[in-house]
C-alpha cells in the first residue's frame, strides 16, 4: 500500500510538469497561475549557473534479472497476472521485478 500511495503522490506531481511541457510543445503560453515574472530576469543573469550533476547511465540490460516465470512461482502469481507480466516491455517487467516480493494477501492483486 505503501509503494501505491507513494507511485501515486509522483504521478501527481508530474502532472503540472506534463502540462507545462505540453504547452511548450503545442506553442501555448504558460497558464496565468504559474507564469513567473521574475523568471525573464533569472535567465539573463550574468552570474554562472550551479552546475548540474550527470544522470548516471542506465544499464543496458535488454531483460530482467529474474525471468517473469521464475518471479511469478517465486510470489505465488495466479496465471492471469503472470500472463499479463510476461506481455510488458522489458523495462515495465525489470521495474516491477526490482520492486522485490509481493506484499499483501492476494499477491495478483
Amino acid at each position: 500500500e505503501r509503494r501505491l500511495a507513494k507511485a501515486e503522490q509522483t504521478i501527481m506531481r508530474q502532472e503540472t510538469n506534463i502540462k507545462y511541457l505540453q504547452s511548450c510543445v503545442d506553442g501555448a503560453a504558460m497558464p496565468a497561475a504559474q507564469y513567473d515574472p521574475m523568471a525573464a530576469l533569472r535567465n539573463r543573469s550574468r552570474s554562472p549557473r550551479p552546475m548540474m550533476p550527470a544522470l548516471k547511465p542506465m544499464p543496458a540490460n535488454n531483460g530482467p534479472v529474474m525471468s517473469v516465470e521464475e518471479f511469478a512461482s517465486q510470489n505465488g502469481l495466479d496465471e492471469k497476472c503472470a500472463e499479463s507480466l510476461n506481455n510488458q516491455q522489458p523495462e515495465v517487467q525489470r521495474h516491477v521485478i526490482a520492486q522485490g516480493p509481493v506484499e499483501g494477501r492476494n499477491p495478483s492483486a
